[in-house]
Parts: structure tokens; sequence; C-alpha cells
């Protein structure tokens, strides 16, 4: 009798952890869809680089500078960080020193883009596109993630990326959407999201006049110094990044292969 008891017992607290278990996933699921924090797993780095910087001059006698630093007593991260918007801005901005970068000290160089990338996802978050756009393209071009791994730097782009084909979505810009989407085609990671994108968008669109639209774009395409790749989509100007060295040739091949490119000349 007491071993039925007790399994019995055993068993509702395991149902009541699970029930538990499973309402916390739900619950943090929700608050992911509210705001689409790509950073959480690493927001509080913010912090972390913030420690280190504040013990060197110029900024451990840069009276704006510690009053910021302090504001963020509490860990950062995605249920708090709309909390932070002034500090992110000042911190996006923050001029930091090339040395850090040189000695590879990614929390604090990494700084601007972390406080740039946070500010976008709560701007996309809260529906505020054109605050959205300006920081996403702050976190892509101006202040990209630095990282030893080639792999995270182009996960962070091509995650950038494709918010700003949502943000140009909703702000009725649907060339620069169509632009990145093309760049993510290209992309290792994201290339599926990338073409299903560009079907879905292209479903009520002028195939005839698409086609011609891309094929005239691939000619535009060029490599900037910095390895940032640009490209011009019915006068819009396409900057993206990616690790795999692509050249025109490439570039146009591997949209031209896709089947959405191919059923343009059905």
């Amino acid at each position: 009798m007491k071993t039925i008891l007790g399994w019995i017992l055993f068993t509702c607290t395991v149902q009541t952890v699970f029930s538990q278990a499973d309402n916390t996933r739900k619950r943090m699921d929700s608050v992911a869809l509210a705001n689409p924090l790509y950073h959480n797993y690493r927001v509080d780095d913010l912090r972390t680089g913030l420690k280190y910087l504040i013990k060197e001059e110029p900024y451990k006698s840069d009276a704006t500078f510690i009053q910021y630093t302090s504001h963020l007593k509490d860990k950062l991260e995605r249920t708090n960080i709309a909390n932070y918007i002034e500090e992110l801005r000042y911190f996006t901005d923050l001029k930091i020193d090339k040395k850090y970068k040189d000695n590879y000290d990614e929390e604090i160089v990494n700084i601007n883009h972390t406080a740039s990338h946070s500010l976008a996802d709560v701007f996309l978050g809260k529906k505020d596109y054109e605050q959205a756009e300006k920081y996403f393209l702050k976190a892509l071009v101006e202040h990209q993630l630095f990282s030893v791994s080639g792999t995270t730097v182009e996960k962070d782009s091509h995650r950038i990326e494709y918010d700003l084909v949502k943000v140009y979505q909703n702000l009725g810009r649907k060339d620069e959407a169509y632009g990145y989407l093309l760049a993510l085609i290209n992309s290792q990671w994201n290339y599926a999201l990338g073409e299903k994108g560009i079907i879905a968008m292209a479903e009520n669109d002028n195939k005839k006049k698409l086609k011609k639209d891309i094929d005239k774009a691939l000619k535009t395409f060029v490599v900037r110094p910095d390895y940032f790749l640009k490209f011009t989509f019915r006068g819009k100007k396409i900057l993206f990044w990616n690790a795999l060295p692509l050249n025109k040739e490439y570039f146009s091949k591997n949209i031209m292969k896709t089947e959405f490119y191919k059923s343009l000349n059905l």
C-alpha cells in the first residue's frame, strides 16, 4: 500500500514539475514574441564590457559615462532592456579605443553593437519601424559584431538583414525588402528563408518586370574594400555582409539557380 501511495505521490510531483516547466516555457515564448531580442543570451555582456571600461581612462573620468553606467545595476534581459532606451542610445555611439579590438576584448569592442542591436530589437517590438531601421543598420554596418568566429558574425548579420526585411515590409518599402531577401538567398544559413520570403512577396507582382529588375540589379553587384557587399535594386542601395567569398558571378548564380528565379520565366 505504501509503495502504491509513494508511486502516486511521485507521479503527481513529476506531473506538477512538468506542468510548471511547461507554463514557464509558455511565458518565455510569450515574452519572446512580444520582444524579439536576438541578443537575449548576450545582452548582459554590455554591463560586463562597461565594468571593464570604467576602470580605464578616459572613461573613469567621464561624468556622463559614469552616470549612464550607474543606471545599469540590474542584469540586462529581454524582459527589462526596453527600460534603458536612453542608455542604449548613449552606448551605441560611445567611442571605443581601437586597442581593445587589437586585444580581442570582445565584450568591450561589442558595446556599440550590443547596444545598437538591442535598441533595434526593442523598437521592432514596439513597432517603431523607422527607429528600428536606423539601429539595425548601425548594428549591421557601423558597429558590426566583433568575434573571432566568422560563423557568429555571419549569423548575426543575416539575422539583422532578415529583420530589415520585416521593417521595410511594415514601412511599405517593398523594393528594399526585395533587396535584402535577394541578399539572404546568398547566405549559408538563411537562404531557404530568403527564397520563401521572396516567393511570398512576388505572388502578386508582375513576374516579367520583376525578373528584368533582378537581372539589372545583379549587374550592379560590387565588393567594397571593407568586405561589405553592395548592389542596387530599383534604385535602392542594398548593403550586406557575407562570410562567403562572393563575386558578381557567384552572387548571380546563387539567385538564378533558385526555383523562385526559374518561376519568373514561366
